[in-house]
């Protein structure tokens, strides 16, 4: 197992695609940790809120990343109205939409006290 600098783990180059996937969303979880850290009270006004452990209990209990769940109906407006989709789509989405708030964090962070990186 390979670290960074700031103890978060490098995703292994070859996994089955269960470990590569999740072992992705974990470094982006981590990685908005790291974007978060050292800033005050005054500064981080709400409590963040733990990921659930739902998702990789289903994929730890040998769940297909081929099975499909059901996405409510508010939800579903967002991915074309599709109701059904596989915990791979979940796994991938989920990976896409941390992305996406790690490069908000820089940004804001960046606004904040200046520091950048990570």
């Amino acid at each position: 197992m390979t670290t960074l600098p700031d103890g978060r783990i490098i995703p292994p180059l070859t996994a089955d695609e269960p470990t590569m996937l999740t072992s992705r969303l974990d470094l982006h979880r981590a990685t908005l940790a790291v974007k978060c850290a050292g800033l005050d009270d005054e500064r981080t006004p709400r409590t963040p809120v733990e990921p659930s452990p739902l998702l990789n209990r289903r994929i730890r209990a040998g769940r297909s990343l081929d099975d499909t769940g059901r996405l409510g109906a508010e939800d579903a407006a967002f991915v074309g109205g599709e109701e059904a989709v596989s915990l791979r789509w979940i796994l991938v989405h989920l990976i896409e939409e941390y992305a996406r708030h790690n490069g908000h964090a820089d940004l804001l962070r960046e606004r904040v006290d200046g520091v950048t990186g990570s």
